[in-house]
């Protein structure tokens, strides 16, 4: 009985970190590698002090001044980068899974859902 929940444990282990889409932004997503500042968007609060951090692994953080406010990783959903949370009732400020990378050029990036016409879009460039 002892081996069975031994198994049964090393098995929702090895499900739970092999299960978890990850997304490295190499290829043309490098191109989101680095430090974005906020400088445009609607329903976002008008925040100039917003800092994007986008790692080469996949994960993001988002600063409010010093504070970090938000973070998780971007996924490849139906071949748009998506932030989301891989940690249980995270509620951050992009980390729903609404949210969507977009580029607009090499310096600036645009943050919102497309498929929804008024969604909230935020832009950041490059820092």
């Amino acid at each position: 009985m002892k081996t069975i929940k031994i198994i049964v444990i090393v098995l929702l282990i090895v499900s739970t970190i092999t299960s978890c889409k990850k997304t490295k932004l190499t290829g043309d997503n490098s191109n989101y590698i680095g430090t974005w500042r906020w400088y445009a968007g609607w329903s976002d609060n008008s925040n100039t002090n917003y800092k994007l951090e986008l790692k080469e692994k996949g994960k993001y953080k988002l600063f409010n001044g010093n504070d970090k406010i938000d973070y998780a990783r971007l996924v490849d959903k139906n071949g748009k980068l998506t932030f989301v949370s891989d940690k249980p009732f995270h509620k951050g400020k992009f980390a729903s899974g609404d949210h969507q990378l977009s580029f607009s050029s090499k310096d600036t990036i645009g943050i919102g859902n497309d498929n929804i016409w008024d969604f909230p879009s935020s832009g950041y460039v490059r820092q």
